[in-house]
């Protein structure tokens, strides 16, 4: 029985428990939300190596769970409840705050006007700008436009009111947007500064002036190429993302193209199969 991500998985997953085939299911969690687990735990721990441990630990938990999954939530929002969970517990370890549940005035009305392409197409400065987030709202930035999450479902997975979700994304889209246009602006003025610092070019002299204006060039010599147009880089292709992970807009492209979870996906094909058999 094959089963997709959102498509009756649940019942699927349920069946596979039914039938005892253990493995498929745990398998089929790890192909399908290996990913975004690890997303979310990146995007709240900020430690790549944390991150693995605990997405580790999340799908350790889950396989011991599986045999009395009853499918009463989504299988991604249930992983990843797990996951804010274990995240937590790693933060607070660490002395560091855990993100607040609840960022009031949740039915205020939400400004989520996309981030521009140009904004978020430098790595450097969407990972410094990511990180200019509380954890909570970077982990709910990740999973909705990284990893295509509706609402409904990050307020199940976080605990939240949809309507606090909804103000907490679009209080961190703007945090962003200034990060990033304070970015911009430096570097145009940075170029700008480097401009007016360069040396004026030397005017050609003698018979290199005058064949250069056109009036005493060698007899029946072409007249010079004219200055190449500069070259415009070329925008790099989109990453390929699994069915699972429906990046939204020009940051979820962006973000999808940051991280790599393939080492990750094959560890914990192997911890399920050395649970399972």
């Amino acid at each position: 029985m094959q089963a997709s991500a959102g498509i009756d998985e649940e019942a699927a997953v349920r069946e596979w428990i039914a039938r005892g085939e253990l493995s498929l299911a745990a398998q089929h969690l790890v192909r399908e939300h290996g990913r975004c687990v690890l997303s979310a735990c990146v995007a709240i721990v900020r430690d790549r190596s944390a991150a693995e441990d605990l997405a580790q630990e999340v799908f350790s938990a889950a396989f011991t769970a599986l045999p009395s999954f009853r499918g009463e939530s989504k299988v991604r929002t249930w992983l990843l409840g797990i996951a804010r969970h274990r995240c937590i517990d790693h933060l607070r370890a660490a002395r560091r705050e855990p993100f607040a549940d609840d960022a009031g005035e949740p039915d205020e009305q939400a400004d989520e006007a996309p981030l521009a392409a140009e904004l978020v197409s430098d790595r450097r400065r969407l990972e410094a700008a990511l990180a200019e987030l509380a954890e909570g709202d970077r982990a709910l930035v990740v999973l909705r436009y990284k990893n295509g999450l509706e609402y409904a479902e990050l307020a199940s997975a976080f605990g939240l009111r949809e309507g606090t979700v909804r103000m907490r994304l679009s209080r961190a889209l703007a945090r962003m947007r200034a990060v990033l246009e304070a970015a911009e602006r430096g570097a145009v003025l940075s170029e700008a500064a480097m401009g007016a610092l360069a040396p004026a070019p030397e005017a050609p002299r003698g018979r290199a002036a005058a064949g250069s204006a056109g009036f005493g060039g060698a007899p029946g010599a072409p007249p010079p190429p004219p200055a190449a147009a500069p070259m415009r880089a070329r925008a790099s292709p989109a990453p390929f993302v699994r069915p699972a992970d429906r990046p939204v807009g020009a940051l979820g492209l962006a973000l999808a193209s940051v991280d790599d979870a393939t080492r990750l996906v094959e560890r914990l094909s192997t911890l399920a199969r050395a649970t399972f058999g």
